[in-house]
């Protein structure tokens, strides 16, 4: 399948039958998604020859187009962001990084997370196009959220009835005065299933609401760590330049290793979100 992908995204790239290959690829893109990506293993690495920055750029876009709608990622509208580290973003909050920053302007590990978890929808798909990757750390890991809540269910049925409750989210990168935070579930479970998490933006809006976390829903969330901090439980792999992930937004959390900032080759992805 990755071949005739590759095809596919060159042919539209280079504009050579477009009509032709726009149709095929969104044949192709609905298959994948429904044999690997929704019902399967959650996730897709795709493997492209061209490791051209530019190439990769419009390779990304080809494919989100192919999938669906692409989501703003921010206040200011941006549809492609960098993952990157900002350096001099970290300097300057040092320590209170995790106050000011969203995750992907760090280069911290850990944190094993959904994307978008303070927007009302969260994207169904998430794309990361690798442009260039750290030497040391910087592994990608994914985390199957159904088969955690299903291991915590079966276990703690307390502590897996209150991460059903609602918890409040900074919504940091889309606030406005009178829309700070969200109040959602970080797993919905009724009409379908659904994990959205991210700890720092659920800690950060409690402090900034300056409302006290009740002791349960610091049990449920410490709980919830371990499970999705088990290496056990994580798939891992180092992305290498050139090669796109999708991920079931909706299923998998995810995350990575620290990784060491080398500011000639930044850890650089590219991400998009498609609903």
């Amino acid at each position: 399948m990755n071949k005739e992908i590759n095809n596919i995204i060159t042919n539209i790239r280079e504009n050579k039958n477009l009509k032709f290959f726009k149709k095929k690829g969104k044949i192709l893109m609905a298959k994948l998604f429904e044999e690997h990506i929704k019902n399967k293993k959650f996730y897709f690495l795709i493997k492209l020859n061209n490791k051209n920055k530019k190439n990769l750029i419009e390779s990304t876009k080809i494919i989100s187009g192919l999938f669906g709608k692409t989501l703003k990622q921010n206040i200011s509208g941006d549809k492609i962001v960098s993952v990157s580290p900002r350096v001099n973003l970290i300097n300057k909050y040092k320590k209170n990084s995790d106050d000011y920053l969203r995750y992907h302007q760090t280069n911290k590990g850990g944190s094993i997370h959904t994307d978008g978890p303070q927007i009302s929808s969260p994207p169904k798909l998430l794309i990361m196009s690798c442009v260039s990757n750290s030497g040391r750390g910087g592994e990608t890991i994914l985390v199957n959220g159904k088969k955690i809540f299903q291991k915590i269910k079966k276990t703690f049925p307390k502590e897996a009835k209150e991460l059903t409750k609602k918890f409040f989210f900074e919504r940091r990168g889309f606030s406005r005065k009178k829309n700070l935070y969200l109040n959602k579930p970080i797993f919905e479970t009724k009409r379908y299933f659904q994990v959205r998490y991210l700890r720092e933006y659920i800690i950060t809006a409690y402090k900034k609401k300056s409302i006290k976390l009740p002791n349960e829903k610091i049990k449920s969330l410490n709980l919830l760590d371990k499970f999705i901090e088990n290496k056990k439980l994580q798939n891992r792999f180092k992305m290498k330049e050139g090669e796109i992930v999708l991920i079931n937004n909706h299923q998998l959390l995810h995350g990575r290793t620290g990784f060491s900032i080398n500011n000639n080759k930044p850890r650089n992805l590219l991400r998009v979100w498609v609903q």
